[in-house]
């Protein structure tokens, strides 16, 4: 029989530790390559043999790979029936039933990511809705101005389906798109949040940034930069009526259904994953998680400076565009 391992919190190396995997994974795109998200029922044996038989074993000996699974406050026998019968398999016993949204969230909490300051998760009741309590908490915050409105709506409408019925969220989707598709308002509102942030380019020099308290300048690359695609690729999609979330395929779609230029939608696209790329190499390299989106360009060699600037001057575009559609 496998040796126990140790629970993952034990051993788990935090998320930036992956960021070179992640990295190259996020350039390449290539759509073989997948996550499998897996949840156990009750039917725990049957589970979690056909787990290790169809989807661990085929990948052999040189793919690292790990069954976790997490209980929530059992009171049968059920951790005895992993301990004994899958030695080899990640065991987390929570002390209390939190419910399953919740227990994910602790899980991923002590796997390496951290939990929503905002109470963004599956795992708050307020956000455990059924399609047609979204439908109508999505016409509220359309219809609403207030601030917060409209950053819930920012925060929500990237939503996707990762399993279950995809239906939900196709119909909610297609919801939304007619929604906005009859709110001018809402989507030059929308479109003038994206507009707040500028690039920190400098007149003089290369770059505007900002101080720590022992006087280094860094780049918030979260903040002020990747957030500026995301921003103005989210108001693309929802001028456009593009589904995908994620905001590289929304600068593809989007920009083409906008009759934007072939190699000015790839500039933009290579900018994004640049700067996307920079964050997790400068993640990896810290090992830093409380300001793990800072990068000094000091530290940065000539290279990435010039693709840097130029990036930023990709989301210059972007907002360019969004000011000229908008009249902003």
């Amino acid at each position: 029989a496998a040796a126990r391992l140790e629970p993952v919190p034990t051993q788990r190396r935090s998320f930036p530790m992956l960021a070179p995997h992640v990295a190259e994974v996020a350039v390449r795109a290539r759509p073989a390559e997948r996550i499998h998200r897996l949840a156990i029922d009750a039917r725990l044996q049957q589970s979690l043999e056909l787990l290790a038989k169809e989807r661990i074993e085929p990948l052999g000996p040189k793919v690292a790979t790990a069954i976790i699974v997490i209980d929530n406050a059992s009171r049968d026998a059920t951790c005895d029936k992993i301990s004994m019968g899958f030695p080899a398999v990640r065991l987390i016993q929570l002390p209390t039933n939190t419910g399953f949204a919740a227990a994910v969230n602790q899980l991923l909490d002590r796997c390496g990511f951290p939990l929503c300051m905002g109470q963004i998760m599956a795992g708050n009741p307020r956000w455990c809705m059924s399609e047609n309590e979204w439908r109508g908490q999505f016409q509220d915050w359309v219809r609403n101005t207030d601030p917060d409105a409209l950053l819930n709506s920012m925060i929500f409408f990237d939503f996707r389906a990762l399993a279950g019925n995809d239906q939900l969220a196709v119909r909610l989707r297609e919801f939304l798109h007619d929604l906005t598709q009859k709110n001018a308002r809402f989507l030059r509102q929308l479109a003038q949040s994206a507009l707040e942030t500028k690039p920190p380019l400098g007149l003089i020099s290369d770059f505007v940034t900002e101080d720590t308290p022992d006087g280094a300048s860094f780049i918030d690359l979260k903040k002020n930069g990747a957030r500026l695609f995301v921003d103005a690729a989210r108001v693309m999609a929802l001028l456009s009526s593009v589904p995908h979330t994620n905001t590289a395929q929304r600068i593809r779609q989007a920009g083409a259904a906008l009759n934007i230029q072939e190699d000015e939608i790839a500039a933009a696209v290579d900018a994004f994953l640049f700067i996307q790329q920079l964050r997790l190499r400068t993640q990896f390299a810290t090992g830093a998680r409380e300001h793990a989106n800072r990068v000094y360009p000091v530290n940065l060699h000539e290279i990435d400076r010039r693709i840097l600037k130029e990036s930023l001057r990709q989301a210059r575009k972007l907002q360019s565009r969004l000011s000229l559609d908008f009249q902003l």
